[in-house]
């Protein structure tokens, strides 16, 4: 029996060692709670942020959407400007071109006369006239050739119909 109750002393913890190892056990209880705690919380930022990712992409959706009606309506008035502008500028064009032959002023002189900012725009400017009256004949160029014809002798026309100027300035026509 001697035996018997040594070996239960053994077993047996001293209150000492059994209240540090309930201590060592609360403090692992504490903090598992803690880390659980913390695990909740990542969980719960996790959650904030997708759902603030998702509120981003969709004012962005909303921004976008916004943007292209926007750009629609601006489309739309650029064309309405150019529908509006596109007659004055045929009417420019022409303007110039009737500067240009009926004048007898050189591109650089029109283009002085005009403002145009450069030669090369005028150039263009004439271009344009000349390519609408060789397309569709317009009214404003249909304008042009008769201000040449009544301004021109009847033997001064060219096959053309269009009188044209020497170097000196008198008309001369190309059908000589």
């Amino acid at each position: 029996m001697a035996e018997n109750a040594s070996a239960e002393r053994k077993r047996r913890r001293s209150t000492k060692i059994s209240e540090r190892l309930e201590a060592a056990r609360r403090r692992n209880l504490d903090q598992l709670a803690e880390q659980r705690r913390r695990e909740e919380e990542v969980e719960d930022a996790l959650a904030d942020f997708v759902q603030a990712g998702e509120d981003i992409a969709t004012a962005g959706r909303i921004a976008e959407d916004k943007i292209i009606g926007l750009q629609r309506k601006i489309d739309a008035v650029r064309e309405n400007l150019r529908a509006a502008t596109a007659a004055s500028h045929d009417r420019q064009a022409c303007a110039a071109l009737r500067i240009h032959h009926v004048g007898g002023r050189t591109v650089e002189q029109v283009s002085e006369l005009l403002e145009t900012g450069s030669v090369k725009e005028t150039r263009r400017i004439l271009a344009t006239a000349r390519s609408s009256r060789d397309d569709d004949g317009s009214a404003d160029m249909n304008t042009l050739s008769v201000l040449e014809v009544s301004a021109a002798e009847p033997s001064e026309l060219a096959s053309t119909g269009e009188p044209t100027r020497s170097p000196t300035g008198t008309r001369e026509s190309t059908a000589r």
